[in-house]
């Protein structure tokens, strides 16, 4: 009986230490794609979704589905571009297609990140306006420390410090939870929505909702955390999977937005105009 069990231990050793070292790989490669999808769900992001929660309830909810879908296929098809080709989007844009066309893509790159900024101000705003603090000093001083944060801050860090964040996204569940939605609704319309009726507002809120979740700086983003982060091509598999399980966790989190919004709103017909 000694040899099996030696045998059976052995093998559950090294079973065990392959596990580990999966796991391992794993978290070394985690980081941009679970932060570059979370981070849609930024301040227009969480507008943009309270909105069509408010407005159209749960019958919004089943485009998660096929966005989840989206962005998981956009996000890993530029994070593996990214670790083949070890170029960013912008030098392969420029490559494949000329300066041109380059200088044409990265105008209208600045003009929706500007757009994207505008709104993040704007929720950081509201947000100092909630707390009845200051809002020009707060939004220069908060401008300084982003600029150093980016500038000066530590990779490693700063990429702790956005995984860190990402908790403060279940406050969104509490939100959810204490509006009392009709779950059973709310689960349903992720495959049969209920009450959808298509107008020419639902399909403008669907574009919107799309559209905050698939931006276009996430796939240049992306492309050049994975590139700075020096992630190597024998590691795609598991690139894949942390790509697939960032599409999921914004998704799911967004779920909770618009539950949240559609049972306290929308069940009782209250009106919203603004993200505030």
């Amino acid at each position: 009986m000694i040899f099996p069990n030696l045998f059976l231990k052995n093998k559950m050793r090294e079973f065990f230490k392959k596990i580990k070292n999966r796991i391992l790989i794993f978290l070394a490669v985690l980081g941009p794609g679970i932060i570059t999808a979370v981070a849609d769900n930024d301040a227009a992001g969480v507008a943009t979704y309270s909105l069509a929660g408010a407005k159209f309830g749960y019958s919004i909810l089943y485009l998660l589905i096929i966005i989840t879908v989206l962005l998981a296929v956009t996000q890993e098809m530029g994070a593996r571009i990214a670790i083949i080709s070890g170029k960013g989007l912008g030098d392969l844009i420029r490559e494949k297609n000329g300066l041109k066309i380059s200088v044409f893509v990265f105008l209208l790159l600045f003009v929706v990140n500007l757009g994207t900024i505008v709104a993040n101000f704007s929720g950081f705003k509201i947000a100092l306006q909630m707390f009845h603090l200051p809002v020009i000093p707060s939004i220069f001083i908060f401008i300084i420390l982003s600029f150093i944060f980016v500038t000066k801050g530590n990779y490693r860090n700063i990429q702790n410090i956005f995984l860190i964040g990402l908790f403060f996204y279940f406050a969104y569940l509490i939100a959810a939870f204490k509006a009392e939605p009709d779950w059973f609704r709310a689960l349903g319309s992720l495959v049969l929505p209920l009450d959808l009726k298509i107008s020419r507002e639902y399909i403008f809120a669907s574009i919107a909702v799309l559209g905050t979740t698939i931006t276009p700086w996430g796939q240049f983003f992306v492309h050049s955390y994975y590139i700075d982060k020096k992630i190597t091509p024998d590691k795609i598999k598991y690139v894949r999977l942390e790509t697939y399980l960032g599409a999921f966790v914004t998704d799911f989190f967004t779920f909770f937005m618009i539950v949240a919004t559609a049972a306290a709103l929308f069940a009782h017909k209250i009106p919203l105009t603004s993200g505030e």
